[in-house]
Formats: C-alpha cells, structure tokens, sequence
C-alpha cells in the first residue's frame, strides 16, 4: 500500500448536482518507497551464490544513480523545491531495488510450476513496482523503478527456464 507524505492539488473544480454546485479538487501525491518481503518457495536467494553475487552487483550498479539523485535529471531535479521533499529518504535505495529484483526473480522461480503461475507473478510485480512510491505530476518516474524492470527483464530472458506468456517474457 502506498504510503502518502503528501497531497498536491493541481486545479479547483465544480460539478452539478441539481441546482447544487459542489466544488472538488484535482490532485496528486507524493508517496514513499517502501521495503518489500519476499515470498518463501523453493528457490531461496539467501542460500544462492548467483543471486546473492547479483545482489551485490546490483547494488554496485544503482550506487552512482543514487548519488547522483535528484540531480540525475529534469524532473527529478524539480523535487527539491517540494517541502516534503528529503534526499536522506532515498539513501538505502540502491539496496532497496537490488533486494526487489532479488525478491521478486526468487517469486517468479518459486511460482512457476502453480497453475495460477502468471496471476500469482503478475500480483507480486504489481505489488513490488507500487512500493516503489510515486513523485508528484511532473517529476518524473518513481527512482529506480525503470531499473528495476530492465534489470527484472535481463534476469528472466538470460534464464531458458523460466516460462514465458505467449513468447513474451512473465513482465
């Protein structure tokens, strides 16, 4: 679930009901990322080498994006001017994603032999990408969260084992 910091309106409405006119806001928010769990199977990334060696490249890899952040580009740049704003919530990020990608290759292992294979991976990458959080409209996408998919991608189409919807990847 999202965790809201703060609510941003963008414009001032009305509708009408009746002879009523009742006002509304139009908004957006600005949500914090989050940890994520990982799911238990089979397949354990805590006892695996090449999981635990992705792990800390992963980690090695994302380390310069996160110095760099919110400086990385335009709109991220623009969330200095938000009050709500704090650098200092973004410094376990690199982690934070690695541990994602992690969490959910180790799902996808543990998860593809059930019959609901792709509802039960589907669901769990839906929950990984929303704690991601979300930066207002206009700054950009959530940090780290198009690494996390690119990253996710090469994982599961460098592993020939890993079933695939309709010669697609499982993403």
């Amino acid at each position: 679930m999202k965790k809201i910091k703060a609510l941003y309106l963008i414009s001032c409405r009305e509708a009408k009901f009746g002879d009523r006119t009742i006002p509304y806001g139009e908004a957006t928010f600005y949500a914090m990322p989050y940890p994520v769990s990982p799911t238990h199977g089979e397949h354990d990334y805590r006892n695996c080498e090449t999981c635990l060696n992705h792990h800390k490249q992963i980690i090695n890899l994302l380390k310069k994006k996160v110095k760099k952040f919110p400086n990385c580009c335009e709109s991220h740049r623009k969330l200095l001017t938000l009050k709500d704003f704090n650098r200092s919530d973004y410094r376990d990020a690199a982690k934070q994603c690695a541990d994602k990608v992690i969490f959910t290759y180790q799902h996808i292992l543990n998860n593809q032999s059930s019959p609901l294979w792709e509802i039960e991976i589907s669901k769990y990458i839906n929950e990984v990408v929303d704690s991601f959080g979300c930066f207002p409209q206009g700054y950009g996408m959530p940090f780290l969260l198009d690494d996390y998919i690119s990253i996710v991608k090469q994982l599961i189409d460098n592993n020939d084992n890993i079933k695939h919807k309709n010669h697609g990847t499982v993403l």
